[in-house]
């Protein structure tokens, strides 16, 4: 049976109260908390493969202050020159960061993770833009590499950004 993990059930995890809620464009249950309930998701013990999808709303603009830690010095454009952009960034960098904790769990060393944009960043400024490819999305795979005993640690990246 499929199992749907909206805003109702609290993506599946169970608690008294009702989590909060993240995003501007699209409200939904907060990235760390969605991480969560993947991770809960895929740790559940039976034999059979399991295939989790996860749309974070988090980072569609306009993006929120103050919704992850402030990493990139964005105020005045950051590392990209590009407010908008850097405080996409700092989106996109907590996402790395909670999915690299599901990743170096060592119950799940089997699992393989895959992150793809689902759209071109849709940035105002033509600086921003010219950042990224028309056409083409980031994705990332994550692959165990395969030894005769699979270490969590040994993580293969992949990545085409651009």
């Amino acid at each position: 049976m499929t199992e749907l993990n909206f805003l109702e059930n609290n993506g599946g995890l169970t608690f008294g109260t009702d989590l909060p809620r993240c995003g501007t464009t699209f409200k939904g249950l907060c990235d760390t908390d969605v991480a969560r309930s993947v991770s809960s998701y895929l740790l559940r013990k039976n034999s059979t493969p399991k295939f989790a999808y996860w749309l974070t709303l988090n980072s569609h603009k306009p993006v929120g202050l103050h919704e992850v830690p402030e990493r990139l010095n964005c105020e005045d454009g950051g590392i990209f020159g590009d407010n908008e952009l850097c405080r996409m960034g700092e989106q996109w960098l907590q996402i790395s960061h909670l999915v690299k904790q599901i990743a170096i769990n060592p119950a799940l060393h089997q699992t393989e993770i895959l992150l793809v944009g689902d759209h071109h960043p849709p940035l105002f400024t033509r600086h921003g833009r010219n950042q990224f490819k028309p056409g083409k999305v980031a994705w990332l795979h994550m692959k165990p590499v395969q030894k005769s005993a699979p270490e969590p640690e040994n993580i293969f990246l992949q990545s085409m950004l651009n």
